[in-house]
């Protein structure tokens, strides 16, 4: 018995030329391009049917089939097949393609001229021999009208094919093509069916999705390793700045965890944020911030809930907990290979496909062994997949400029279906600033020391001559300016120049070009030797004399020329930072000022003292109203503070909160007692106790 399906076709082909047939009837005229369904069914010995989706295109030379067990890529250039199982192991094998095979349709031909190879013709293909004799016309489920023609296939037996007339004028088929419909296979003695292909809902143009590859896979020799691809090549790469939100979930978690991620990157710094609410007991919320500074790495968390704040003198992360239980400390501790600095020629290109609804992504596969090393499982691989999107989809010359999901599969070394760990990207953005990378809170609540500084500046070369006001200044680009010229000039980091805001009043005559700028300036950063980093004194000495010499300059992206005022520098003892939304006004000291702040317009006004006179009959009637106010006011808070002693001596001892267990910030050069320090992970000795 003689079978046929896809994958073998059992037949001699007799080199003669193609018979007409007869009644003028030509030969078929095939598609070049095709996404259809073949039915196998064997019907003798033991029943089979076997259902596949076929995407065929010849002018690409490309083919996909599925079926229900696995899904092949073919690729005729490079003579390789990949065979992803769809079982739920999620893996694939690469097997070289057979060529010249005149027994197997799905075999590559190889070009007599140029020695190059290509998939098959479609009849050849779907094994339709060149010595087929014209049968005549018949009617195929219901309502087909074909014409069928005839081949041995043996001296037992012999296949009846059956092609769709292609003189039917249809809008997806303005070729005229013939769209093949049966092929069966019949014993020569007794008529009895031995075999049936079926082909339905044949389509002659290819969507373009027709050939992506499984996601999250990657397919081990696909391609060789110098065609693998970088996602810094292909445009999937992250700015040097950037801010964005991420979920995170895993096949161990039923519900999302999110994760808001900044990233700050120039020549010479790096900074990195995390705001999160961690896996512990306390489900308190954190901020993490992370200076990459050469010498001097340090991590900072920051306890959003007490303000309470650990600095580490090493940015590892260390995990307590597997990947699958704790998603987002892991992408934390493996950022800058996965996020910021994935490797280069790592990735495959698995096609672009729908994501998130109605957008449309590109996604790259790669592949990183023994990764990631996991206190609680052994992992032998991880496949990591990434899916960008375009916002400007129609062109196609735009980059990829929106990271939509990272998609990890990871691989047991004892086997089995791989553990999974998805995120998703939100909010995608690229502005961001250093003020968002601000420790000066870890300063305080470690008692390190600081101060806050205070100087003025002059504006000249303004475009108007209504003020600064009228003039287009970007602040925060100014600001960056700014930091940059104190660095320079006292030779500290950058995250030690904090909580720097700019203002001006401009409704002060003679003050309308001056800009007011208020910063603290930080100590040297924990646990670095003393000759490593200048002290806080001597960088405050430094940015003085620079400022009063007239050396503090910088020209600004407008054009404008900014310069310190020479003798303003002033170290301001208490300080609140700026809040353009105040309603009332906020009291500030700078050089025996008061500061008003309303709608970011700061107005610096000198104190005014006015004598007025009194007859001494007022001043005699005011001393005794004062007197008689005075001790009605002292009885009546006598009264209230008794009525609460009693009302807390009555109460329960149980919780409720106490003058003890209540923690007073007081003046920068006092201390308190019983006041509760949280200290770093390693203590800092040699420091004197300063708090604000």
């Amino acid at each position: 018995m003689c079978t046929f399906n896809l994958y073998t076709v059992i037949t001699v082909f007799i080199l003669i030329d193609r018979v007409h047939g007869i009644d003028n009837v030509a030969y078929p005229k095939f598609p070049r391009q095709g996404h259809f369904f073949i039915e196998n069914i064997v019907i003798l010995g033991q029943y089979q049917r076997i259902l596949s989706e076929i995407r065929y295109d010849y002018d690409n030379n490309r083919l996909v089939t599925t079926d229900d067990r696995t899904f092949t890529y073919y690729n005729y250039t490079t003579h390789k097949k990949a065979v992803y199982t769809r079982n739920g192991l999620k893996h694939c094998d690469v097997y070289p393609i057979d060529i010249d095979n005149p027994l197997d349709g799905l075999s590559a031909t190889t070009n007599p001229q140029d020695g190059t190879t290509h998939i098959r013709p479609l009849d050849e293909f779907l094994g339709f021999p060149p010595n087929a004799t014209y049968l005549g016309e018949a009617v195929l489920r219901g309502f087909i009208l074909v014409h069928q023609w005839i081949s041995p296939m043996s001296n037992e037996s012999d296949m009846i094919w059956s092609f769709a007339k292609p003189n039917y004028m249809m809008p997806w088929n303005p070729e005229n093509y013939t769209i093949p419909v049966q092929s069966l296979l019949k014993r020569k003695s007794d008529g009895v069916v031995l075999q049936v292909m079926n082909i339905f809902n044949y389509q002659i143009t290819l969507s373009s999705t027709a050939f992506v590859l499984p996601s999250g896979i990657f397919c081990e020799n696909l391609v060789p390793a110098d065609d693998l691809s970088s996602l810094q090549d292909v445009g999937m790469n992250f700015p040097d700045r950037f801010r964005v939100r991420i979920d995170a979930s895993s096949t161990s978690q039923l519900l999302w965890h999110s994760v808001n991620f900044r990233y700050y990157s120039s020549n010479e710094d790096k900074f990195i944020r995390y705001d999160y609410t961690p896996f512990d007991n306390t489900k308190n919320p954190v901020t993490i911030i992370i200076d990459y500074t050469q010498g001097a790495s340090r991590s900072y968390k920051i306890d959003r809930r007490t303000g309470s704040c650990v600095i580490n003198d090493s940015v590892e992360v260390v995990l307590a907990t597997s990947i699958l239980h704790n998603p987002i400390e892991t992408l934390i501790k493996y950022q800058n290979l996965l996020i910021t600095n994935p490797p280069h020629r790592m990735f495959q290109s698995t096609g672009s496909r729908a994501c998130r609804g109605s957008m449309n992504c590109s996604t790259l596969v790669g592949q990183i062994p023994l990764f990631p090393p996991d206190t609680q499982d052994e992992w032998l691989k991880t496949d990591v997949e990434w899916a960008w999107s375009k916002r400007n989809i129609d062109v196609p010359s735009s980059p990829y400029d929106y990271p939509v999901s990272l998609n990890l599969n990871l691989y047991k070394n004892t086997g089995g279906p791989p553990a999974n760990v998805h995120y998703e990207f939100y909010d995608y953005s690229t502005n961001v600033y250093l003020n968002e990378f601000d420790v000066n809170l870890c300063y305080r609540s470690n008692q390190l020391w600081y101060n806050h500084l205070a100087f003025k500046l002059k504006i000249t070369g303004q475009p108007t001559s209504d003020g600064l006001e009228s003039s287009t200044v970007h602040r925060r680009h100014l600001a960056q300016r700014l930091r940059e010229q104190i660095r320079s000039i006292t030779s500290v980091k950058l995250s030690r120049i904090s909580q720097l805001e700019l203002d001006h009043h401009s409704k002060q005559a003679g003050h309308n070009d001056t800009l007011y700028c208020i910063f603290t300036l930080l100590d040297r950063t924990p646990f670095v030797p003393p000759s490593s980093e200048i002290e806080l004194l001597d960088a405050q000495s430094k940015l003085e004399q620079a400022i009063n010499a007239g050396t503090f300059q910088l020209t600004t992206e407008e054009g404008l020329s900014v310069e310190a005022i020479p003798n303003s520098l002033e170290d301001v003892q208490y300080f609140y930072v700026f809040n353009p939304n105040a309603s009332v006004n906020s009291v500030d000291y700078f050089h025996n000022t008061t500061v008003h702040v309303n709608r970011t317009i700061t107005e610096y006004i000198d104190e005014v003292q006015e004598k007025i006179q009194y007859s001494d009959g007022a001043q005699a009637g005011a001393v005794l109203g004062g007197m008689g106010v005075g001790i009605l006011a002292g009885v009546s808070i006598v009264l209230l503070v008794g009525f609460l002693i009693r009302r807390k001596v009555n109460s329960s001892a149980k919780g409720g909160l106490t003058f003890r267990n209540i923690s007073f910030r007081v003046r920068n050069h006092h201390t308190q007692e019983d006041e509760e320090i949280v200290t770093m992970e390693h203590s800092v000795s040699g420091r004197e106790d300063i708090s604000t």
